[in-house]
């Protein structure tokens, strides 16, 4: 039943007949009256009221809210339009958790574990809400490893031995260690992907994972390419003495210390920030720009490493290398570099600067840039692990991944993989994150190295409009007259509005309740009281409801007849 705090009148009013079977009629009780603004009367200003979202617990999720206003993380407050104006709908909070993490339910002005809904908004008023996440993750995640060159990876606990097994799931939490295995004659030059460096590899399992492990041949000596503007850098081991650009050649896993002459410099590339000194270890070819602070130079310097067996050429001419090579370029230049792989080798992507698969890439020369090319023997794969949170599937052009909730392939260096988010019935798509971001629901992957990806699905808010037919209806001269209406609402709960009018000028809004929407009732009507002055005539009344999420359905209008 709808509402309460009658007067004596309208408790005798507010009874249930049954009208054959299946079917009755509901009589709603007191309902607030709004008297129109006069006519010619200026706009009247908003009315707002405010919610606020924190989050407790120890797992992590997003909060959004319809109408927008609130997503949380980002933005966890909002104004939204209160119950005294016209243009006001309730405000919906939905709850998605990220992967890893279940949502464990609302507090402070919501309750309960499933959407929440503040209504009615008051005007001025503060609402406050929780939203409690635990962190509950699936009890397996996978790993996904691939190798360049000739060595062996195995993991502890067991389930990875590659290159011929590559892929296991491990625990979630636990700790797995990769251990690596050169074949006689080479030696280890690094991690990529999840793990770095030239040290063990300890992966704690709080998502999917995915690394490379490079080895190098017998004897491996890489290149050191810096490039400089408007001074000099040196090496501590002999090579590097440049101005301009000067290229070193040293052996795999040394470290070689740059100072900066007349510094600070700026650098970028295998070095970051402003310092004196910065320090490169070779585990693969290494590129390096520095520009001396303060000195309003009119050059940048652009220094390229290549990795693997190919050549980088640039338009202006100044770049053309194989294993690394730089160059001075006026500052403001547009220089584009073109990426050629060896017979036999494939190019995979670009680091630096640049970015992605694509051989092509342009450089605006603003200050100091370094790109780094990557080739890689025909025919090399690197591996993709994803992982989700909520229900759907995620699925990946070309073929491999078919996922849900966790799953890893391996796909062609240097190829494009599009990953389609799929919700389930009853679902929708959140966001994407790790190597992918955004919430659109297609995201594309240069595939330049081992990655991992996470999608969270959200449940899907209500998005039907309530469906309301006016009656005729009657009423005489200070008495109620009842505007009868039908309505049918899937979530089980509506707030009715209904605007009475006599030509095109409205006397009198009224309106009910958030309150049930119950099955079988032949119809609901909401009162108004008839002005005892007021003249017989026939009048128009519409009528309109909002659900709880604020899907509003159009207004329906039947004659009203005063006598």
């Amino acid at each position: 039943m709808r509402g309460g705090g009658l007067s004596v009148e309208r408790q005798q009013l507010r009874r249930r007949f049954r009208l054959g079977t299946g079917f009755r009629l509901l009589l709603p009780a007191a309902l607030a009256v709004v008297v129109a603004a006069p006519a010619g009367a200026g706009p009247s200003r908003p009315l707002h009221g405010s919610i606020s979202v924190s989050k407790t617990g120890n797992g992590s999720g997003v909060v959004v809210s319809s109408p927008a206003g609130i997503d949380c993380g980002g933005v966890c407050s909002g104004s939204f339009v209160s119950d005294e104006s016209p243009d006001y709908k309730p405000v919906s909070l939905s709850a998605s958790p990220d992967p890893g993490s279940v949502f464990d339910g609302w507090g402070g002005a919501c309750s309960g574990g499933g959407g929440c809904t503040i209504d009615p908004v008051k005007m001025g008023a503060s609402y406050a809400v929780t939203a409690s996440f635990t962190s509950v993750r699936p009890t397996q995640l996978p790993v996904a490893v691939s190798v360049s060159g000739s060595g062996r990876v195995t993991s502890s606990p067991a389930g990875i031995d590659c290159p011929s097994t590559c892929t296991a799931s491990f625990a979630t939490d636990s700790t797995v260690t990769l251990n690596v295995a050169p074949t006689p004659g080479w030696s280890f030059a690094g991690w990529s992907g999840d793990c770095s460096g030239t040290g063990t590899c300890a992966l704690v399992m709080s998502g999917p994972r995915a690394v490379t492990a490079t080895f190098s041949p017998p004897e491996t000596v890489y290149a050191l390419t810096v490039a400089v503007e408007g001074g000099t850098v040196v090496s501590d081991i002999d090579g590097i003495s440049c101005p301009g650009s000067c290229v070193g050649s040293y052996g795999a896993g040394v470290t070689v210390t740059l100072a900066a002459q007349g510094g600070p410099a700026a650098w970028e590339g295998s070095c970051s920030g402003e310092s004196t000194t910065c320090q490169v270890t070779m585990s693969g070819p290494r590129a390096v720009a520095a520009a001396f602070a303060g000195r309003g130079h009119t050059q940048a310097p652009l220094a390229v490493a290549v990795v693997g067996k190919g050549a980088v050429s640039s338009s202006p001419i100044g770049i053309s290398c194989g294993a690394a090579c730089g160059a001075v370029f006026p500052r403001g230049t547009v220089v584009d570099l073109s990426a050629t792989p060896e017979a036999g080798w494939a190019f995979a992507g670009w680091s630096g600067t640049c970015a992605g698969v694509v051989r092509a890439c342009r450089v605006a020369m603003r200050g100091p840039r370094v790109a780094i090319a990557l080739f890689v023997e025909a025919g090399t794969r690197f591996p993709l692990a994803v992982t989700m949170a909520g229900r759907g599937a995620v699925r990946s052009r070309p073929a491999g991944i078919a996922c849900s909730p966790s799953c890893s392939a391996s796909f062609l260096a240097g190829s494009t993989v599009v990953l389609e988010a799929v919700a389930a019935e009853g679902w929708t798509f959140v966001r994407w994150s790790g190597a992918c971001a955004g919430s659109r629901k297609v995201c594309s992957l240069g595939m330049d190295g081992p990655k991992s990806v996470s999608a969270t699905f959200g449940r899907l808010a209500d998005r039907a409009a309530p469906r309301v037919k006016s009656l005729p209806s009657t009423g005489a001269p200070g008495r109620t007259a009842r505007l009868r209406y039908r309505l049918r609402e899937e979530s089980g709960r509506s707030r009715e509005w209904a605007s009475v009018f006599r030509g095109h000028k409205r006397l009198a809004t009224v309106r009910g309740p958030l309150d049930e929407v119950e099955p079988g009732v032949l119809f609901y009507f909401l009162p108004w009281r008839v002005p005892a002055s007021f003249p017989p005539s026939i009048l128009r009344f519409c009528v309109w409801a909002v659900d709880p999420t604020g899907n509003r359905s159009p207004p329906s209008c039947a004659p009203l007849r005063i006598g």
